[in-house]
Order: structure tokens, then C-alpha cells, then sequence
């Protein structure tokens, strides 16, 4: 199964594989797992996945 991370420090989104835990490649902060599954983020436009991003860590916050 492939999660979508998004890191709360720089906002970057990893999809990762088998795993549920993420650290960020861009600044090594530990990644929050998107309440949005994979299928349904490939169906976001950019502007789309942003704001889904920004809510996640709002709501990590």
C-alpha cells in the first residue's frame, strides 16, 4: 500500500511503500501521514494538494 507523508516543517509530500513512518528527504523532520489515501490524492490538481497539505499539518499542529 502507498501512504502519502507531508512534513511539517517544509511542507514536502513523500509517498512512500510499506511503510508507516517518514522522514522528510528535503529537512529530516519525521513526516505526518495524510488522512487523504493515495487514490484520491492522485485525483487532486496541484493547487488541490497544497491545501490538503497545509490542512494536515494545521491539524498536527
Amino acid at each position: 500500500m502507498i501512504h502519502v507523508f507531508v512534513c511539517p516543517g517544509c511542507r514536502a509530500v513523500r509517498l512512500v511503500s510499506r511503510s508507516r513512518s517518514a522522514v522528510c528527504l528535503a529537512c529530516g523532520t519525521p513526516m505526518v501521514m495524510s488522512e487523504i489515501p493515495y487514490l484520491r490524492w492522485t485525483e487532486l490538481d496541484e493547487e488541490e494538494r497544497k491545501r490538503a497539505a497545509e490542512r494536515q499539518v494545521e491539524k498536527h499542529s
